[in-house]
């Protein structure tokens, strides 16, 4: 194992990303984003199908649109056999 001082670049590569992270926090992103929550669902083997994706999807989606608050909810797959 070799030291971390042998490797000055970690140092300025973890400078680079936290200033470039905090950089990006400053641009406008084009809407408001307060409020909004992004939600990734990975699903088991139990939904196998298309279908079964589909109907799962559908019936999340129609439980979120209930919740109170909720004034919106776009969907994106990134699977384009479901689109």
């Amino acid at each position: 194992i070799v030291p971390d001082r042998l490797y000055p670049w970690n140092d300025l590569t973890a400078g680079l990303l936290v200033r470039s992270f905090l950089q990006m926090r400053k641009v406008d992103p084009g809407f408001d984003p307060h409020g909004v929550l992004v939600v990734a669902v990975g699903l088991n083997s139990r939904y196998d199908t298309d279908p079964k994706i589909a109907a799962f999807m559908s019936e999340l989606e129609t439980r979120a649109r209930s919740l109170p608050g909720v004034t919106s909810l776009p969907a994106q797959t990134l699977d384009p056999s479901l689109s």
